[in-house]
């Protein structure tokens, strides 16, 4: 438990006292060497006790009362005293304990207040220890860049951190403060050209200003539209339309009662829903399937059916795994959008036009993965999970910090 070989201590004993374990522990006195002459000594002059918090010690906080000598050299004179073995110089804090606190970091779940509490020392201790010993260093810059925007809460002043992901390794590369040109321009500045040059594909969402960071930073890289957030934008669209529908409607009718219950699964994938499956509706007054409901939602206006098949033909083509007349492909839904007579389609048919290169690159495949930002999702996730269990983080660093090593943690 305390890393010392059985030949090295003249003394232990423990005991229990208000619920804490005592730990004492002597270090028999042995030849050192002056680190003044190097002459081997064995005199002493006295001894010192220090305490050091320790983990806990079944489920009880644990004191170590560590004794060694204070050594004398007899040819210069000079008094030393030995390393302490147990925890690292002027530390407080036993070394085992500092293991289990970047143990216990690396859950994002875990707050600083929950790990002060396991490991039997306080908050602070437990924030001076972690920012100390937790090594992240800024990654390098993948061939496949990933980049997406996290929100960091109501208490930070700025909204939005930017996090960037290596593509091949799911590795977190760094997070960047604020989401601006600026703010990411001051964050890459300390990268050279020569390395940013390397990045040959960068992923993003539809944001202008991540299209030209890309432009600006890695000018030999290919930009690709994530998929997922093309498919996002459409769902939402439809989705307004679909409450504008419902709107038009009394609050007591039938197409009220559909729209505000049921418009989930028209919002859905077709493959994610479960169609035949037959349940008792109270407000109908029979058994009724997905199936039949989707017929009845389409009965309330033509533009449901119409944009619902429009969406389903673009997840149709974004599953495409042959690239053969991707373009003309793309080019025919475009059309069919702008056709639409829902004018949120038509502004979706413009975006589509307006990225259509971009969209066209996503389907590129490095190791049989399709480029996408799907990876950099479950990072924002956990992310968000380490502000949300802190109350928030005040200072970026510290939540920069925090998060590269839990993402990175190995």
């Amino acid at each position: 438990m305390l890393g010392l070989d059985d030949k090295q201590i003249k003394e232990l004993s423990h005991w229990n006292h208000d619920g804490v374990t005592n730990i004492f522990v002597w270090i028999k006195k042995e030849s050192q060497k002056c680190p003044h002459c190097s002459k081997s000594t064995v005199s002493t002059n006295g001894t010192q006790t220090v305490k050091l918090n320790h983990a806990a010690f079944n489920d009880r906080p644990c004191i170590i009362h560590f004794k060694k000598y204070r050594y004398v050299c007899t040819d210069c004179g000079i008094t030393f005293m030995l390393p302490n073995p147990i925890s690292s110089r002027k530390s407080r804090i036993s070394n085992n304990s500092i293991r289990q606190v970047m143990k216990l970091a690396k859950d994002p779940r875990m707050t600083f207040k929950l790990i002060a509490d396991q490991v039997n020392i306080s908050s602070t201790a437990v924030m001076n220890t972690f920012f100390s010993n937790a090594k992240v260093p800024v990654g390098e810059l993948p061939s496949v860049l990933c980049i997406d925007e996290v929100y960091l809460g109501r208490k930070s002043k700025k909204k939005y951190a930017v996090v960037l992901l290596n593509f091949e390794t799911n590795e977190v590369v760094d997070l960047i403060y604020g989401r601006s040109v600026e703010d990411c321009i001051r964050g890459l500045d300390h990268y050279t050209r020569d390395k940013r040059n390397k990045v040959k594909y960068v992923s993003t969402d539809m944001y202008s200003g991540f299209f030209k960071l890309s432009k600006t930073f890695f000018p030999k890289a290919t930009i690709c539209v994530d998929s997922f957030h093309v498919i996002k934008l459409i769902i939402d669209s439809y989705q307004k339309l679909l409450i504008k529908i419902m709107k038009k409607h009394d609050t007591e009718s039938k197409e009220y009662y559909l729209l505000k219950n049921y418009r989930h699964i028209l919002l859905k994938n077709n493959g994610n829903v479960e169609w035949f499956k037959r349940k008792y509706n109270h407000k109908l007054g029979y058994y009724i399937s997905n199936t039949k409901i989707k017929e009845l939602l389409f009965e309330i206006d033509k533009d449901i059916q119409l944009c619902y098949e429009l969406k389903e033909s673009y997840i149709s083509f974004n599953r495409l795994k042959d690239s053969t007349h991707l373009e003309e492909k793309l080019n025919i839904l475009i059309t069919d959008f702008n056709n639409s007579s829902y004018d949120g389609y038509q502004r979706i048919a413009k975006t589509l036009s307006k990225n259509k290169e971009y969209i066209l690159n996503s389907f590129i495949r490095i190791r049989k993965r399709r480029i996408s930002n799907g990876p950099i999702e479950s990072r924002n996730a956990v992310i968000k999970m380490i502000i949300k269990t802190s109350g928030g983080y005040r200072n970026f660093d510290n939540l920069r910090i925090r998060a590269l090593y839990v993402l990175n943690a190995k």
